[in-house]
């Protein structure tokens, strides 16, 4: 079956982009993955309490996005939580109190609670990860870090630059590996010695391109 040439374009680029689609979404999809731009994390003192604990208080010493000290005095509130001195305090209520820090551009989330005897429990969550953490500690006054790495999310055309050139190259390969007279002139150069070659320097730039772009 014969095609005119503008049938075989339009071949070359459906076959161009399951191709490019394809290798983005498997052997490339490294370079597309990007950190997640806009996050939300709830903080939630549950009013709830370790059996030995003598009541469900929840005390944030400090809060760090990206290394950045947050101003408690600059968070939105409820009553419940209370800024005494260096401390963010919840005294317990016997029931959930919320707030909700907004996240853009957040890499690492650190926050340091205290554990004490008079420590309840409280609730994390941020994106698809919940945690909940006991701050009872049998003793008078002990730390515990909560440390977060936001995921990466999956998106290609966030890096348009890069997925643009992939496909014109993809295109151009197609193109040319539909073209018989070219066929019979790859039999001829390409040797496996040749074959070899340019694999592991299509791999080397692969390699590169990665390391550049994540």
């Amino acid at each position: 079956m014969k095609f005119t040439i503008k049938q075989k374009i339009i071949i070359d680029l459906l076959i161009s982009a399951a191709v490019t689609i394809i290798l983005t979404c498997t052997i490339l999809n490294s370079l597309y993955y990007v950190d997640r731009s806009n996050s939300k994390l709830m903080i939630t003192a549950l009013g709830s309490k370790n059996g030995e604990s003598t009541a469900s208080e929840v005390r944030i010493h400090e809060i760090s996005l990206n290394n950045n000290k947050v101003d408690f005095n600059s968070l939105k509130l409820p009553q419940e939580w209370k800024v005494n001195g260096e401390y963010l305090n919840y005294y317990g209520i016997n029931q959930p109190v919320s707030f909700i820090l907004d996240l853009k551009d957040i890499k690492v989330i650190d926050i340091l609670f205290a554990k004490s005897s008079d420590a309840g429990k409280v609730k994390l969550q941020i994106d698809s990860h919940e945690e909940t953490i006991d701050l009872y500690e049998n003793i008078s006054w002990d730390e515990y870090h909560w440390i977060y790495k936001t995921n990466k999310v999956f998106k290609p055309f966030s890096r348009i630059y890069f997925l643009i050139p992939q496909f014109f190259i993809i295109f151009i390969v197609v193109s040319k590996l539909n073209n018989k007279e070219f066929l019979l002139k790859c039999k001829l150069f390409c040797s496996k010695k040749n074959l070899i070659k340019y694999f592991i320097i299509a791999l080397i730039v692969n390699i590169f391109f990665i390391y550049l772009y994540c």
